[in-house]
């Protein structure tokens, strides 16, 4: 009744994953959803996400089943996912009825050609994600916030195996628009402390290239865009310096940075206010 309506594709498609574990009918629900719904970001943000839920709980299981890495990639989803289940890393185009097809769409789905390549691609590679991220980026050509958004997301998968080479493939996407933008500089930073432990002698020097990073672009970067990357840095800074298992003395550093872009981005706010006026 209400085709256009992307939260209620997203809904069903939660439902019929978390509820039901079908993710062939999540699948299906999120296709026809594109349709119907095609310029709605959310669209391709909670698709992704779906297939990066659907690759954490993969991974999940393989620790649990004692899986290795060097295995085989299609006799470990063969086991992980049991018989029946061997063609779920293929996105299948659903059935459309005629009544369907009459309505209006504005969006495309993913073409042929992705289809057949992932059809043949091991899911555990973080194709089928990667394609979505694709067929929104051309759909919204030289948006970097969709872009910023989907590296968001990404980055709350890091259990994930694949997730560090997916964030890197997003962020190259990103560099290749520009740059220098607030939302590549964020991401690029980023990237340098996810998925590293706290605990892990490599932490530290991470968090000097991510400070070196931010540095840099702070007093590289435009004016006028310095309150943007001020307020995408605080809102993934905040939230890792406030970790409780992190070391005293990183805890420290990070608090520092944070109060430095938080003056950074209420500078800028008042700059804007006073412009405004």
């Amino acid at each position: 009744m209400h085709p256009t309506r992307a939260e209620l594709w997203v809904y069903a498609a939660r439902y019929a994953m978390d509820v039901q574990a079908d993710v062939g009918a999540a699948r299906s629900y999120m296709q026809r959803g594109l349709r119907f719904c095609g310029r709605d970001r959310r669209m391709y943000v909670e698709y992704a996400r779906l297939e990066m839920d659907y690759l954490a709980k993969i991974a999940k299981r393989r620790k649990v089943l004692g899986i290795g890495e060097k295995s085989d990639a299609r006799v470990e989803e063969a086991q992980v996912l049991g018989e029946g289940d061997h063609e779920a890393d293929v996105i299948a185009l659903p059935t459309i009825t005629a009544g369907e097809m009459r309505s209006e769409t504005d969006g495309p789905i993913l073409d042929e050609s992705t289809l057949r390549d992932i059809s043949i691609t091991p899911a555990m590679n973080g194709a089928i994600p990667l394609a979505i991220f694709d067929a929104a980026m051309k759909q919204f050509p030289g948006d970097l916030e969709i872009a910023h958004t989907f590296f968001d997301m990404f980055a709350d998968f890091i259990q994930v195996p694949c997730c560090r080479s997916i964030l890197q493939t997003v962020l190259d996407r990103m560099s290749e628009v520009d740059e220098a933008s607030p939302c590549c500089i964020s991401c690029r930073c980023r990237l340098h402390v996810t998925g590293v432990a706290f605990d892990d002698p490599a932490f530290p020097a991470a968090v000097r290239m991510m400070v070196k990073d931010l540095r840099s672009a702070l007093n590289n970067i435009d004016p006028p865009k310095r309150g943007l990357l001020s307020e995408k840095v605080l809102a993934w800074l905040t939230s890792l310096a406030n970790d409780e298992s992190m070391g005293p003395e990183v805890k420290q550093v990070l608090q520092a940075i944070e109060r430095q872009y938080a003056r950074e981005l209420a500078g800028s706010l008042s700059v804007t206010q006073i412009v405004a006026g």
